[in-house]
């Protein structure tokens, strides 16, 4: 459809786009069913997504691949839009049979929602540790930032929960007594 000119975007998985990188340099995946037991796969060196099988050794591979292209992408451009960059990539896959090679050569942009669920996102977190480092290191901060935040807002519930109990005994107390007024 992409080869003849028919499609004019493509909205894809993060699966979809590592699966068919993969495929452009060789790697050959079973078709397994949705039912195999996950950790019987994971002994053997194997993954599944949905019914397709992927060794493990796969993945090592499609990371050893992506570093230096996602480093060249870096020294062009240090922010990418997603399809530019899965253009980019597609441009040097060099694969007729890969869609993401067709995508680029026809110039019918890729669409991924959740690029970073996949093992792509892992490789291009780790590309710049330094970035990693000071991104945890911020998540680190704002943990202890909401920390304290909730410990603030427990202790002024404390307070108030003292303060309302004082209204409550006052309102009680002077509830009574009018009730005894009235009774008089």
């Amino acid at each position: 459809m992409i080869e003849k000119k028919i499609a004019d975007v493509i909205v894809t998985t993060v699966g979809g786009i590592e699966e068919d990188i993969m495929k452009a340099h060789g790697e050959k995946f079973m078709i397994g069913n949705f039912n195999t037991d996950d950790v019987e796969l994971h002994e053997q060196g194997v993954n599944r997504v949905g019914n397709l099988l992927i060794e493990s050794e796969s993945y090592m591979k499609f990371e050893d691949l992506m570093k230096p292209i996602l480093d060249k992408l870096y020294v062009i451009k240090k922010r990418w839009a997603v399809s530019d960059m899965l253009r980019e990539i597609g441009l040097m896959l060099d694969d007729e049979d890969s869609i993401l090679f067709q995508a680029a050569k026809n110039n019918v942009p890729i669409f991924v929602p959740l690029l970073l669920t996949g093992v792509l996102d892992f490789i291009c977190f780790c590309i710049n540790k330094i970035i990693a480092i000071l991104l945890l290191m911020l998540l680190k901060i704002l943990e202890i930032f909401c920390l304290f935040q909730l410990m603030m807002i427990r202790k002024v519930l404390s307070h108030l929960e003292g303060v309302f109990q004082s209204i409550m005994q006052f309102l009680l107390v002077y509830l009574m007594e009018e009730q005894s007024m009235l009774c008089i």
